[in-house]
Parts: C-alpha cells; sequence; structure tokens
C-alpha cells in the first residue's frame, strides 16, 4: 500500500494518510485517514493486486462495492440517484459478503447499512450528522434484555 501510494498519482486534494500505515508504531488511525486509506489507498492496491486473479476478483468486488457505497453516502450533496446507488452497492456488498463469508453471522452494524438509503434521504448528506441514529440505535438494541433468542 505504501509503495503503491509513492509510485501512484493521486488528485492533489486526496490526503496523502499516514506514512507508516500498517506499522503498529503509527497507532491508531484517525477517522479521516480510515476514510483515504480505505476508499482510496487499500482500494487502489487491491484493484492492482487482485484484479486480474479469477479466484480473487469476487473478493475485490466485494470491498469495491462497500467502498462505493460509503463513498457515496459520505458525500457532501445527495440526490435520489445517489441514493439509490447506495442502496445497490449495500445490498451487492451484503449478498457477496454472505457468500462469501458463510460462516460469520451478520450484525446489526450490517443490517443497519440497510437504512443507509433512508437516513440520508430523512436527514440529508452524512456529514451533517454522522453516525448519530445509528450509534442510538446501537445503544437502544445493546440495552434491551435478551437471551439471544428470536422469537419468544
Amino acid at each position: 500500500i505504501l509503495s503503491d501510494r509513492k509510485s501512484a498519482i493521486f488528485p492533489s486534494w486526496l490526503p496523502k494518510g499516514p506514512s507508516n500505515f500498517g506499522a503498529a508504531a503509527h497507532g491508531t488511525l484517525s477517522a479521516a485517514e480510515v476514510r483515504t486509506s480505505g476508499i482510496y489507498h487499500v482500494a487502489f492496491t487491491l484493484t492492482r493486486l487482485w484484479g486480474l486473479n479469477d479466484s480473487m476478483r469476487p473478493l475485490l468486488r466485494n470491498y469495491i462495492n462497500l467502498v462505493e457505497a460509503v463513498d457515496l453516502a459520505l458525500r457532501r450533496r445527495t440526490s435520489k440517484e445517489r441514493l439509490s446507488a447506495v442502496g445497490r452497492h449495500v445490498a451487492a456488498y451484503l449478498t457477496s459478503s454472505r457468500e462469501l463469508f458463510d460462516w460469520i453471522p451478520g450484525t446489526t452494524n450490517e443490517h443497519l447499512m440497510l437504512h443507509q438509503p433512508d437516513l440520508l434521504h430523512q436527514f440529508g448528506p452524512s456529514r451533517h450528522w454522522w453516525c448519530f441514529p445509528t450509534e442510538r440505535w446501537n445503544a437502544i438494541l445493546q440495552s434491551t434484555k435478551s437471551n439471544h433468542l428470536l422469537g419468544g
């Protein structure tokens, strides 16, 4: 990732990210570093490494669907077309995740991803509200008494 970042030409407005990305010495990444690294730098490197590999292509498509959904959801403006695209990419990501990783159970956050287009429609661009609704829903769900059995 670091060598690709040094050799690739990215737009000048794109933050470069940490120079020691992935090293323990860097510590915890900021939200902006995670966003920039995940949406651009990691996607670029995975496309280079996996793009021509038939066995890895489903994993690449899965990751790119996640990247597309996140990138579109974090834009400063929304539109009906963008909301529809977010929904399509989230659905494709979750469907392929279940196919690729069928032994891993789904999570609450994955379910909440399905509601992202509705949240963007109701509240506008996510930069105005970030993750308040989903964090609030998580808190409510976590405080609900449950024996982890459905239906009773």
